[in-house]
């Protein structure tokens, strides 16, 4: 198993990509935090794995929260006393009137986003070096979707890109800061739609979207990028479609 008993956060793991994440890390030996706003989602998740003889908890909170994301930790170090891996996956895509266009956008919905996908994101690994830093160790994976710097810019996505875009630059200077306690941060590009996600219900479609790709593809660069297979590897972007094409898994 490359992450026996290792500690994992994966913030939106309840469905879509951050269950896949979840449950392979689960299956290769880590025990998992899991956060989310829906209790339910996550609650289910955790007894998929628990059902398989793994070790989860939940802990429901929303990632632009500050206190939620200290209950997180808190929770986190008081179940298993430390921390190895953060995965940074909860985010949106919009706000609450859909996908718009930056002319008709409201700055409520912009900054829904940016707090969801930035602020969170920030919020998360800052907590997490609070730990990491004294263990010495550590791996943070960030999502950067398909919102990153190089999108073709889908029209109504101008939020979404730009926060994806920030958080890329953002795992770039974090990785050259944190290099000398032994911690990694890198970035996880999805590549692409995925059935059963979020990107599935995209109202009224986008015809340059590529075609859906199952939720368990993203699960071997997931566990690479946590474990020690990827020892070294810091300050980088990882897409899925070549990454998995390149190690046989596609």
């Amino acid at each position: 198993m490359k992450l026996k008993d290792r500690v994992a956060i994966v913030t939106g793991g309840g469905r879509g990509l951050g269950r896949e994440i979840a449950l392979a890390y689960a299956q290769e030996g880590a025990k998992v935090v899991l956060f989310a706003r829906t209790s339910q989602e996550i609650d289910s998740v955790a007894g998929e794995i628990t059902n398989q003889g793994g070790n989860a908890i939940t802990v429901t909170g929303d990632v632009r929260s500050e206190a939620d994301i200290k209950e997180l930790f808190q929770q986190t170090l008081k179940k298993y006393g430390r921390l190895d891996i953060l995965v940074n996956n909860a985010g949106t895509a919009w706000g609450k009137m859909g996908l718009a266009h930056v002319k008709d956008m409201s700055l409520e919905d912009f900054l829904l986003v940016m707090h969801t996908n930035v602020v969170g994101t920030f919020l998360c690994c800052r907590a997490a070096l609070g730990i990491m830093i004294p263990q010495r160790s550590g791996a943070i994976v960030n999502m950067v979707g398909q919102g990153s710097a190089g999108s073709p810019g889908w029209p109504g996505y101008a939020a979404y890109n730009a926060s994806k875009s920030a958080i890329e630059s953002f795992t770039m200077t974090l990785a050259k800061e944190v290099a000398e306690y032994n911690i990694r941060a890198n970035n996880l590009q999805p590549g692409g739609a995925y059935a059963g996600t979020q990107a599935e219900r995209v109202p009224g479609g986008q015809p340059s979207r590529p075609p859906l790709r199952p939720p368990g593809a993203i699960r071997p660069l997931a566990v690479y990028l946590a474990s020690d297979d990827s020892s070294g590897m810091t300050g980088k972007n990882f897409r899925v479609p070549e990454w998995n094409k390149e190690h046989g898994f596609e």
